[in-house]
């Protein structure tokens, strides 16, 4: 990369760089996710076939589609932490949620009431060809991924624990048994130092 190349790159990771830390954890989880043996494609290999896209692969038990919740909790699930950059700012364990804006449109499914009714309108909860009936509640299919687009990325961070904050918390938690092993080991020395035996010791020790 030429040096007005490394000046830009420098310049914009300046401007954020928990954003650009982001992408550096986002990158090294798809080098240790996606295909290692050729170019990395932004595409999981497990649905991947003679290097096209196998969206047939993709059918999920309600139909096929992205798969949408209204429930951040229901979302986490399904967004466990995965080894990202180890000297990343954000943490080396990060799990991503993303925020997405959809469009009210006959191709997202989810359960709907129709218009100036409380029925429930059949034809936006079911997709074509689902073995599972109708989209659950909290839930939303889009069969169209034109009809949707990110908005923001949440971003949890679950952060290793250190050898050494794992001992202070140990310390901390058994601080009453530690003092009195101190004071025993204190009370021990002192009966020692004050035998007839150490003393005869110490007196032959200085001659």
């Amino acid at each position: 990369m030429p040096p007005a190349g490394w000046a830009a790159v420098r310049e914009a990771a300046s401007r954020d760089v928990l954003a650009a830390d982001l992408r550096c954890s986002l990158f090294a989880s798809a080098l240790q996710s996606y295909k290692r043996d050729s170019v990395l494609r932004p595409f999981p290999a497990s649905y991947a076939r003679h290097d096209c896209k196998d969206f047939e692969a993709l059918t999920s038990l309600f139909g096929e589609g992205t798969y949408l919740t209204s429930d951040l909790s229901l979302a986490l699930i399904y967004s466990p932490h995965g080894l990202g950059w180890q000297r990343s700012l954000l943490g080396p364990l990060l799990s991503c949620v993303a925020v997405c804006e959809v469009i009210n449109h006959p191709d997202v499914k989810c359960q709907m009431k129709k218009k100036d009714s409380k029925e429930i309108d059949r034809r936006r909860a079911r997709v074509k060809h689902s073995e599972g009936g109708d989209v659950p509640p909290r839930y939303l299919v889009v069969t169209n991924n034109q009809l949707l687009r990110v908005k923001y990325l949440l971003v949890y961070s679950q952060k290793q624990p250190s050898r050494a904050s794992s001992q202070l918390s140990w310390f901390s938690s058994h601080w009453f048994t530690v003092m009195i092993s101190l004071y025993l080991l204190l009370l021990l020395i002192v009966s020692a130092i004050n035998s007839s035996a150490f003393q005869h010791f110490w007196n032959r020790a200085k001659r």
